[in-house]
């Protein structure tokens, strides 16, 4: 639609604003995943092995499509931030320096939780039930008869 002005004269279009709502839901499903972490991954211990893998799981998806997401704004939002307002390049580079620092913390989380993951695992292992005092002695006296 095309506005007209008080002479009658066409003005200029008035682009329509982009419909950000989408992006504002996936960065809430984010923070409410990241901010739930402490809480499950903290209660999955308790739970077994198995609720251990699932969170683990759970949350290297998150920090799987995060990351994805992350490099999408990267490629796509800030340089065409830069291009559509020149005037505001300078805060736009600013902000987009500061979601750089978002993928630093992104590696050392899905580090974090893939160390974890193999910590559970491992305390999870089954361990050979320890020799019995009278088989460590008699294990002991057989090799040195055998050295002599």
């Amino acid at each position: 639609m095309t506005d007209t002005t008080t002479a009658g004269i066409p003005a200029q279009p008035t682009p329509s604003l982009a419909d950000t709502t989408d992006l504002a839901q996936v960065h809430r499903v984010f923070r409410d995943a990241v901010s739930a972490a402490p809480s499950l991954i903290g209660s999955a211990t308790a739970h077994g092995t198995a609720r251990v893998q699932l969170v683990a799981s759970y949350y290297a998806n998150v920090l799987a499509l995060l990351h994805a997401h992350h490099d999408g704004e990267d490629e796509l939002i800030w340089p065409l931030l830069v291009e559509r307002a020149p005037d505001q390049a300078a805060e736009v580079l600013r902000i987009a320096g500061q979601h750089g620092d978002v993928g630093s913390a992104l590696e050392a989380a899905s580090a974090a939780v893939v160390a974890w993951q193999q910590a559970m695992r491992l305390a999870a292992a089954p361990r050979p039930p320890p020799w019995p005092p009278s088989a460590r002695r008699s294990s002991r006296t057989s090799m040195r008869r055998r050295r002599s």
